[in-house]
């Protein structure tokens, strides 16, 4: 399968216009891989190919997760996350309100070639390297608790409701998974999507994939961040960037990184901590 990744650089350096203390962007990002873990008891049904994927209850009562995962190398290492928010089509669902939830993996997780006929909602065999309700690569690799591995307190949660359409999740606990899988203080495992489980019956929704044709539709995760010290714009923090920072000492400007109104010693100390070349 080929997996894609789509990113537009909105807004290199914004923040110099603004406050002048921060090189910044904004980048767009497209799912590079998504699947969904079909609740069955031998573990055999997955969905790697698919144009969607599945989160909540079924009206058998049989649970579906969403898997989802976003390619960061594009964002700096040394990068401070601001903002991210994951938007993402809900094409087919329960006449319900439900919650869906998104909880930061810790397994890895692939997705192989197998693709349901209709709706998806119930699956197909799944091929080699698929995740599954049991299997985080089928079928020689196993999450540690059925169902999949994740954290579990929300990193952000939604209530998607009978109508089709957009539906986006942000707040801290997005920026703090996208902070750690960005600076390698945590695995880049992506989330799964927990809708309402609780329910005996009829929560389950659906939503695009990275595979659907309509690429408007496909899952987008939008992340703003910015880096301190970056006074020259080049994405990392050296000696040019503190040759600038001495050359302003005592003044305002794009080397008042602590915004205290002037260049000084304050600067050079968080210049130097974020230090990159």
């Amino acid at each position: 399968m080929t997996r894609r990744l789509a990113v537009t650089v909105i807004a290199p350096l914004a923040a110099w216009a603004l406050t002048g203390t921060l090189a910044a962007g904004t980048v767009t990002l497209t799912s590079v891989s998504d699947n969904t873990l079909y609740e069955v008891r031998d573990g055999h049904l997955s969905n790697g190919a698919g144009d969607w994927f599945f989160a909540g209850k079924t009206f058998t009562s049989f649970k579906r997760r969403g898997l989802l995962r976003f390619d960061l190398s594009g964002i700096p290492a040394n990068a401070l996350i601001e903002s991210a928010t994951l938007t993402l089509y809900h094409s087919l669902g329960q006449p319900v309100t439900a919650d869906i939830s998104l909880h930061r993996s810790l397994g890895d997780w692939g997705e192989g070639t197998s693709n349901p006929e209709g709706n998806e909602g119930s699956g197909v065999d799944a091929t080699p390297g698929d995740a599954t309700w049991l299997h985080t690569s089928y079928d020689t690799a196993f999450w540690t608790n059925p169902g999949g591995d994740f954290i579990e307190a929300p990193s952000a949660t939604t209530p998607v409701g009978p109508d089709l359409g957009f539906y986006a999740w942000s707040g801290e606990g997005l920026v703090a998974d996208v902070q750690a899988w960005v600076d390698g203080s945590a695995a880049n495992d992506g989330w799964i999507l927990i809708g309402d489980e609780l329910a005996k019956f009829g929560t389950a929704k659906r939503f695009s994939t990275h595979e659907n044709p309509v690429v408007e539709e496909q899952p987008t995760l939008v992340v703003e961040w910015s880096i301190l010290g970056d006074v020259d714009g080049n994405g990392s923090v050296g000696a040019p960037d503190l040759a600038i920072l001495l050359g302003a000492w005592g003044q305002p400007g794009i080397t008042d990184l602590d915004d205290d109104g002037t260049t000084g010693a304050s600067d050079l100390a968080l210049l130097l901590g974020a230090w990159s070349v």
